[in-house]
């Protein structure tokens, strides 16, 4: 009796994989949607003001207490040093000049 293991196809886990780390780090588009919660600042989260992105931001503002902007993808860089953690929870840090004011 000859008996045949399965073989492991590394190609049949790879869309698992992807969809695991896209909800875990969203991928920055040309144009992203950000969100922050608490008094003006450079940290904002990516994507919009859901419940996830209000516990992963870790703040201490009610979720109700958010603005939301649109932003080009070179105004948001990847947190650096020891805080580059932060960017795989869809934290960035926001460069705009006018900063972040306007509300949905």
């Amino acid at each position: 009796m000859n008996i045949r293991k399965p073989k492991l196809d590394p190609n049949a886990l790879a869309p698992d994989i992807s969809l695991s780390a896209h909800s875990v780090c969203p991928l920055t588009a040309p144009l992203q949607q950000v969100t922050r919660w608490g008094p003006p600042g450079s940290w904002v989260m990516t994507g919009g003001p859901s419940i996830r992105n209000w516990i992963m931001s870790g703040t201490k503002y009610p979720y109700w207490q958010h603005e939301i902007k649109v932003v080009a993808n070179e105004a948001l860089q990847y947190p650096s040093g020891w805080q580059w953690v932060k960017g795989l929870l869809g934290h960035r840090i926001y460069g705009g000049a006018e900063g972040l004011a306007s509300k949905a």
